[in-house]
């Protein structure tokens, strides 16, 4: 179908995003075959002209007549990213030839002549133009400066395109877009690892446009996602200025499953809402947890190393989260943002159900970070005997001294091999676990007792602690289980 036939019209689509397929290929046959495999994916095709070897006005023609979605032809520059080698002249001469076959948008830079992009809008009226602007190393501190700078009063779209050297980078990129968006017709996203959140809530803060890749091997920006990622994982084409963000904070995410076990109980649901990973350092916390503010998040997930930092950040905590002052949950009711610990409570739930008395239980602990105490100090409240073991006993002192138990360092445990427990949790990361206690000699278990051994750690699936225990005899219970079992109680808290 000729795309100047088509009745898409973004004007009329404000609603909801359209997907955009970048077809990265260096020949019309490439480029073909991969818009075959993503066309069930993709709303709107854009073809990456400056990658062609050979650029001939037929392939182009032909391939607009054959594609049935809407088609933006770019021919970017070398100054703004691009792989075109033709001087600019020549390239200008190029694209007044690709505007003559009237598709539904060309992307054309934001410093291209003014004069010469009036003339190209007078001639063919039908095609939309977008005034493009890319800064492939920084976010600028100004982003109203950047976009009176781009600004013309007769453009169709503007998108921006800047590099996030920082999550706060890219927040501060959405609140501004969330604002622009309001009374101009705009595209943006940030790019580099930082970005890729970017591309999945662009239609939550009024972007026009997501822009994926057909895959792994074919992005066009640095942090690009596949189409079939923000499809299916993220439902992109469903979110809207209504949606509720949810998130992780966390360093690193990148292990974290939260965003395909939350997003499909959302989409399970029918609730109109959508998770992502920031990636959040140490110091950038309060100023990231400030700008999500400015947002519509409505709920968090939180992971190392923030579990304790946040607490001052936040408005309000659930009584055991006070008490322990380490908080895996937020929720955001109106502009109060409580703090709850799921990683507790779940603890409980699974000892429980696996008949475990645990006011009658000996439960060894590995670690003594957010989560050990968490759990430490629920299991401990529930009666249970509690050992803490971690490699800086100081860490561990500090929380027994605060609420009991007892604490010991990994050469006692090694010394003590012998010693009976009934329940044997490990929050260790498989690294520090191998580096740790690769040599210990895991207590067999005993015929006459349910002994539990549980591993909260996801990755690897099957860990060196859990092949010991299994070995030991030990009934076991991995991270996978663990992680299900909270972040249910999360959805619970967020409802």
């Amino acid at each position: 179908m000729n795309n100047s036939s088509s009745n898409f019209s973004l004007k009329k689509h404000t609603k909801s995003i359209s997907r955009v397929a970048s077809i990265i290929a260096n020949n019309p046959d490439l480029a073909r075959q991969q818009i075959s495999q993503i066309l069930a994916y993709a709303d709107v095709i854009e073809l990456r002209l400056d990658h062609w070897e050979k650029l001939q006005i037929a392939d182009v023609a032909e391939l607009c007549e054959e594609i049935d979605r809407p088609m933006i032809l770019t021919l970017r520059s070398r100054s703004q990213g691009g792989q075109c080698q033709l001087d600019e002249s020549d390239r200008l001469v190029w694209v007044e030839q690709l505007a003559k076959l009237k598709p539904a948008y060309i992307d054309l830079e934001w410093d291209v002549p003014i004069a010469f992009v009036s003339k190209l809008r007078a001639a063919y009226p039908s095609v939309q133009w977008i005034r493009s602007y890319h800064d492939f190393n920084q976010t600028p501190a100004d982003l109203a400066a950047l976009f009176q700078q781009v600004f013309q009063s007769n453009t169709d779209i503007y998108k921006l395109a800047t590099f996030a050297n920082s999550i706060c980078d890219t927040l501060r990129f959405l609140i501004f877009l969330q604002k622009i968006s309001q009374s101009h017709r705009v595209i943006g996203m940030t790019m580099g690892e930082y970005g890729s959140v970017s591309r999945i809530l662009a239609p939550v803060v009024g972007s026009l446009l997501a822009y994926g890749s057909v895959n792994a091997d074919t992005v066009s920006a640095p942090g690009q996602l596949t189409l079939a990622e923000l499809t299916d994982i993220y439902h992109v084409q469903c979110l809207n200025r209504e949606t509720k963000i949810y998130a992780l904070l966390g360093d690193p995410v990148s292990q974290s499953p939260g965003h395909q076990y939350h997003n499909a109980h959302f989409t399970r649901s029918q609730k109109n809402a959508v998770y992502v990973k920031l990636h959040v350092c140490s110091a950038e916390l309060a100023h990231a947890f400030s700008l999500c503010q400015q947002l519509p998040f409505y709920g968090f997930s939180v992971t190392m190393p923030h579990k304790e930092t946040i607490v001052p950040l936040l408005d309000d905590l659930s009584v055991q989260s006070k008490s322990m002052q380490i908080v895996n949950t937020i929720s955001r009711e109106h502009d109060n943002y409580q703090g709850f610990n799921t990683d507790s409570m779940a603890s409980v739930a699974i000892l429980q159900r696996e008949k475990i008395r645990i006011s009658k239980a000996r439960i060894l602990i590995l670690g003594a970070g957010g989560s050990a105490k968490a759990i430490a100090y629920a299991l401990h409240e529930q009666g249970g005997e509690i050992t803490l073991c971690n490699r800086t006993l100081a860490r561990a002192q500090s929380f027994v001294a605060a609420y009991g138990g007892q604490c010991i360092d990994v050469e006692t445990l090694f010394s003590y091999s012998d010693i009976s427990y009934d329940v044997i949790i490990n929050t260790l990361p498989a690294d520090a676990f191998i580096a740790q206690c690769e040599d210990w000699p895991f207590p067999k278990a005993t015929q006459n007792t349910a002994q539990l051994a549980m591993d909260i750690v996801l990755k690897p699936a099957r860990t060196r602690f859990i092949e010991k225990a299994e070995r030991a005899g030990w009934r076991c219970i991995g991270g996978d289980a663990f992680f299900a079992e909270q972040a249910l109680l999360q959805l619970q808290i967020w409802q």
